[in-house]
């Protein structure tokens, strides 16, 4: 590693590729300094570490969220199927469904490539998709041994279909995910920005239990910095950078808000939505939370810097900052929409408090729309999660 201050040697890095199991057991055991992994820690694990006096791997001084991921569903360009649920996955999966006409598709065989065993796609193919539909892989599944092979794969078969990362997805066509209550769900940046892509995912960093300090430490630092975040990119992962997108390209959920709203008071809340928004600007950077509670994540307060930064640019100094709290249909809509203000008064008070944030206090609104405007399906527990969140829009 270089030190590109002095052009002279910073150290040696040592990097080796491996599963994500064999590779927290050597980071519990200091045998290695940093882990990069698309899997979160297993409690367990973490747990254990905490027992024997250790700073949990859960905390922010040991986990960091370095980039964004999604798995895609990808087919050959001559495929005449446009979109496909994640139930269709599952029962593709477990050889339940054999043919491309079973899914509105032309009368052809369905050949199915699945992950090499034990990567980190076959695990989260397995956590996101199977498990939820409660699906067993047939016996005689096809895998390919490499993800960076698989998109060369099914573009030399007409009638492939098989699960990628974002990054090696090729030329091969990436189906939008329809989801149980209608709308369809495409791998766009924005929506895996704002972890609303039902199969997004967070690459993780965690550092072992030695303090790390100086070029360690600035390394780990570097990973999350703005000047990072060009290179992320560049590898074919989604970075954490704010972009805006304006409410025209919102339809499917301002939709989804209409759908949601069940009686006269929750359809005059959505008028009211509608009204704050329509001319404003969501930004990608979407809050979330610890389970159960208003305090944030660690992405979310990571997060928060980077949300004062942008605030405070060009593109932004000038306009007003609408701080939106929502959650899932759970529970009388009163309490949801108190739960959502309390969370998006949460993320105001972390933004104003931050380093340059007092500058952006006059600003500032907070407003709580509860359970309207869901951008998952309240139907599953993934798509509950993704409706708790808060959102930042400039108007």
């Amino acid at each position: 590693m270089l030190n590109t201050q002095t052009n002279s040697a910073a150290g040696v890095v040592n990097v080796a590729v491996q599963g994500a199991d064999a590779t927290f057991v050597q980071l519990v055991q200091n045998d290695i300094d940093l882990a990069l992994t698309k899997v979160p820690v297993p409690a367990a694990i973490a747990q254990s570490v905490v027992v024997a006096g250790g700073t949990d791997l859960r905390d922010l001084s040991r986990e960091r969220v370095v980039a964004l991921d999604a798995l895609v569903p990808i087919v050959h360009p001559a495929n005449t199927l446009r979109s496909v649920s994640l139930v269709d996955l599952a029962l593709v999966a477990s050889g339940r469904i054999t043919n491309w006409a079973e899914l509105g598709g032309d009368n052809a065989p369905i050949r199915m490539l699945l992950p090499a065993q034990g990567s980190s796609v076959d695990t989260a193919f397995a956590e996101l998709v199977l498990a939820p539909n409660r699906a067993r892989l047939r016996a005689n599944a096809e895998r390919v041994s490499d993800d960076s092979a698989v998109a060369a794969a099914v573009m030399a078969d007409p009638n492939a279909i098989a699960i990628a990362t974002l990054a090696n997805a090729g030329e091969a066509v990436i189906l939008p995910i329809r989801q149980t209550c209608g709308p369809l769900a495409y791998a766009t940046d924005f929506a895996i920005k704002a972890e609303e892509y039902p199969l997004s995912r967070r690459v993780f960093a965690y550092a072992g239990d030695a303090v790390m300090s100086g070029t360690q430490a600035a390394f780990i630092d570097f990973m999350t910095s703005p000047a990072a975040q060009p290179m992320i990119e560049a590898v074919g992962y989604v970075d954490q950078s704010v972009v805006a997108q304006p409410i025209s390209l919102q339809g499917t959920r301002m939709t989804s808000a209409i759908l949601s709203a069940s009686t006269g008071a929750t359809l005059a809340a959505v008028q009211t939505l509608s009204r704050d928004l329509a001319t404003a600007d969501r930004l990608s950077t979407t809050f979330r939370f610890a389970s159960g509670s208003a305090n944030l994540d660690n992405k979310a307060r990571e997060d928060v810097q980077r949300m004062v930064d942008f605030l405070n640019s060009p593109a932004a100094r000038n306009r007003e900052i609408l701080i939106i709290g929502f959650t899932d249909d759970v529970g009388r809509f009163d309490l949801n929409e108190r739960l959502a203000l309390l969370r998006a008064g949460s993320v105001r008070n972390a933004l104003v408090t931050a380093l340059g944030g007092d500058v952006l206090a006059g600003r500032t609104s907070v407003a709580s729309y509860g359970p309207l405007a869901p951008v998952g399906c309240n139907d599953t527990a993934d798509g509950r999660e993704s409706n708790r969140r808060v959102e930042i829009w400039l108007r």
